[in-house]
């Protein structure tokens, strides 16, 4: 009898299982099966460790798909509040593209932060070259020390390839933490209130420049 009903469990549990597959994502159908798999071999307890572990790491899996940054406007794109002359209007509708505005969006971590570094890189070849980048944090909900490792990473490209870094917006959480990894000692990386006051030093400087060029 025991083997009977432990025959007609595993029936159930394989046809459910199949049933299961064709209409929910593969990877869901696996921890399924994985889950019950678990609680089978070892236990309750166990399982359900190995189910919220599974389903942590297919969280952060189909997270790191979301695009970290949703837009990358210019200089010659978008503009500061203030009023310039037309001259240096004309000077920065030349020059703008210089400035990179990354509005940045959603929770930054190892997974997908890596994708913002490979951006910056990908810029700073290219030409014209870059005056600043402005990281818009507004959209920003938090990060982690592996974001921050990227951002020390742009720092050092900043400074061997000569261009500004301001991060625009910080939430005080975000700049507590920016504080105590002493971001800040990189004298090519500032923190900004608002993106409008980060273009208008950006496009400062950008017209300095070339007054002196």
């Amino acid at each position: 009898i025991g083997a009977l009903l432990i025959a007609i469990g595993l029936e159930r549990f394989v046809m459910r299982i199949i049933a299961d597959a064709r209409i929910n994502p593969v990877l869901e159908t696996i921890i399924a099966a994985l889950v019950s798999l678990s609680i089978i071999f070892f236990g309750i307890l166990n399982g359900m460790a190995i189910g919220i572990a599974s389903a942590i790491v297919l969280f952060a899996y189909n997270y790191r798909r979301i695009p970290v940054v949703w837009a990358t406007p210019s200089g010659v794109e978008v503009r500061s509040n203030v009023v310039r002359s037309p001259e240096v209007a004309r000077l920065l509708e030349t020059e703008g593209a210089r400035i990179v505005l990354f509005r940045l969006q959603g929770y930054l971590f190892f997974l997908n932060v890596s994708s913002l570094r490979v951006a910056v890189e990908k810029r700073s070849d290219e030409r014209p070259p870059l005056s600043d980048i402005i990281f818009d944090f507004r959209d920003v909900v938090g990060m982690d020390s592996s974001a921050l490792m990227a951002f020390r990473r742009i720092g050092q490209i900043a400074e061997e390839r000569n261009f500004g870094v301001a991060f625009a917006g910080l939430s005080s959480e975000l700049r507590e933490l920016f504080d105590r990894a002493k971001m800040w000692s990189n004298e090519r990386l500032i923190s900004v209130e608002s993106t409008d006051r980060a273009l208008e030093f950006a496009e400062d400087r950008l017209v300095a420049e070339s007054l002196r060029g």
